[in-house]
């Protein structure tokens, strides 16, 4: 006779099974990068697609979702199908928003099928993956040089083997990588025991450093600002109040210890440092590239939409993948760049002003929630405060469009799509 433990076990493992499935559509997702092809993407994408529907046979459906943000996820997808009759580009279509959508509808089959433990069990799973890549990345680090070498890498992260190289772990980008960075420093907080938490959260601070990504630096520290305002007082009370573990003042002494010796030696490099990768960059007269580039995209931007006469265009967009054939038209300062860096800009171009309020609403009810701290839950509260940091740093790079990217907003959408009170009631299976 199986006891009511065995069967709890075996529970967890298939939730396990099922969750490390999506994790390995998230790593296949890195694939391409290195061998060019998205030929494996979307053969796995395929049977991800299969299994989907195999599974749907014998699952009871519960309305557990946010009707807010369900009406509008619904409807920005709706939009994006019809849209693809209108597209520029289909290979787009098919490289980055059915990624977003096969990941969101395998999250919404599993949640349905095993609750929210399926969402435990794939962050967890995910925050490990992470942590490991952190400590590994040391290596790109110390010795400017990616795992493994591909002609592409390049452009991307750098000069090969100089203090400009910018490590990107297994990411193609260090702006992914950064990105993925505060992911994990968000989650790590829910499903890192504290005896090794603070320790991999300095890994993961160095590794977000040496990203030079100052896009996602500026989201962080503002993600950070908002979390102290609004959790200020609570902050204060259990850094005070709260008995801890002895072994925890002495790391956070030693830390301190740590901390000032390199701040009092290195301290003013490392403000150079930070200074100089931003530049004269808020200056009228900046001289840097990537500023330039992006100041001038917007500019041609927005004089487009000024002169447009055609107000269906305008409301609906001009199909997706326009952006590229306009930054093809009108180049700034970089040759052949194909991108507006900007994604809000993107989606007015491509999809119009209805579907830019959409996810301008979308941002907003997040905000609020973190602000109204709707849920008690950790998971809830810290998906809305990474699509705090998706808000910010969409203004300086393309978020979609980054294969790994694609696979996390559709779990992101997800959770964020369910009820905020879904999350409190007793996790399943354990």
């Amino acid at each position: 006779m199986i006891s009511t433990k065995d069967n709890i076990n075996i529970y967890r493992i298939i939730v396990g099974i099922y969750s490390f499935i999506l994790l390995f559509y998230f790593i296949i997702s890195l694939v391409p990068f290195y061998i060019n092809s998205f030929k494996i993407l979307i053969f796995f994408s395929a049977i991800l697609i299969l299994f989907f529907f195999i599974n749907l046979y014998n699952i009871k459906i519960d309305f557990i979702y946010d009707i807010k943000n369900l009406i509008i996820i619904f409807l920005a997808f709706v939009y994006l199908i019809i849209s693809v009759s209108f597209s520029k580009d289909i290979k787009l279509f098919l490289k980055t928003y059915v990624t977003i959508f096969i990941s969101f509808l395998y999250c919404q089959l599993c949640i349905q099928k095993f609750g929210k433990i399926f969402i435990y069990t794939f962050l967890k799973q995910l925050c490990i993956f992470l942590n490991i890549a952190a400590v590994l990345n040391l290596y790109q680090i110390f010795f400017h040089v990616p795992y493994i070498y591909n002609i592409n890498i390049i452009k991307h992260v750098g000069m090969l083997g100089t203090n400009n190289y910018r490590p990107c772990s297994v990411f193609s980008h260090p702006i992914i990588w950064a990105f993925f960075i505060v992911v994990c420093l968000v989650m790590n907080r829910i499903f890192i025991k504290k005896k090794y938490y603070y320790f991999l959260q300095v890994f993961l601070l160095i590794n977000l450093y040496f990203t030079k990504s100052r896009s996602i630096w500026i989201a962080f520290v503002l993600t950070i600002v908002i979390y102290i305002l609004v959790n200020g007082k609570n902050l204060m009370v259990s850094f005070f109040h709260k008995k801890r573990p002895a072994f925890l003042y002495i790391y956070f002494a030693f830390l301190a210890a740590a901390l000032l010796i390199y701040m009092v030696k290195f301290g003013s490099t490392l403000i150079f440092d930070i200074a100089s990768r931003f530049g004269d960059s808020l200056s009228l007269s900046s001289t840097d590239v990537s500023n330039l580039q992006r100041v001038g995209t917007l500019n041609y931007g927005i004089n487009y939409l000024l002169n447009l006469n055609n107000y269906k265009i305008l409301l609906f967009g001009n199909g997706m993948g326009f952006s590229k054939i306009f930054m093809m038209e009108h180049p700034v300062i970089i040759k052949d760049f194909t991108t507006t860096d900007n994604m809000y800009l993107t989606i007015i171009l491509d999809f119009g002003i209805l579907m830019f309020a959409l996810v301008c609403i979308f941002f907003i009810l997040s905000l609020k929630r973190i602000i109204k701290k709707d849920s008690n839950n950790d998971v809830y509260l810290s998906s809305c405060y990474l699509a705090f940091v998706n808000m910010i740093s969409i203004f300086f790079f393309e978020n979609i469009g980054w294969t790994s990217i694609d696979v996390f907003l559709g779990v992101l959408l997800s959770i964020l799509v369910l009820k905020k009170d879904y999350f409190d009631q007793e996790v399943q299976g354990g």
